[in-house]
């Protein structure tokens, strides 16, 4: 009885060990290729340069598997949350520039985008059931 109950016990430590951040990391795989599919397909195209950008990355620390999607564009973050008074960061007067032709243009700013923050909110669902497999 002794040795069925170590033998147990040893496989739910290889389980915990093992097979569970192996899961974990597999789940999280499928999560955020669910969130990337929907960013790219989300994501307005100028030159084609932001969605292009776009990647996902795992990281696996201290019994933590945490995923990450973005962009190192640094334009995302004013595509992603607008600009001006579209913003609450913004600035939230009108404003005037001009272009390299040299034309006078007034904004108020861009309006947002997000094509991220959308990726996962419109994703809730099928990225919870990625997880629900391992519980």
């Amino acid at each position: 009885m002794m040795d069925t109950n170590a033998e147990v016990v040893r496989n739910l430590e290889e389980a915990i060990e093992k097979k569970i951040p192996e899961a974990l990391y597999h789940a999280m795989k499928k999560a955020c290729l669910i969130a990337l599919t929907d960013a790219k397909r989300n994501c307005p195209v100028d030159d084609g340069q932001l969605r292009n950008s776009i990647e996902y990355q795992i990281e696996q620390e201290s019994g933590e598997t945490v995923g990450y999607i973005g962009t190192n564009v640094f334009y995302a973050p004013y595509v992603e949350k607008g600009t001006g008074i579209y913003n609450p960061d913004g600035r939230q007067t009108p404003w005037s520039y001009q272009d390299v032709k040299g034309d006078w243009h007034r904004t108020r700013g861009m309006k947002p985008q997000p094509f991220l923050q959308s990726a996962i909110d419109d994703n809730r669902d099928k990225i919870q059931e990625c997880f629900k497999e391992i519980i």
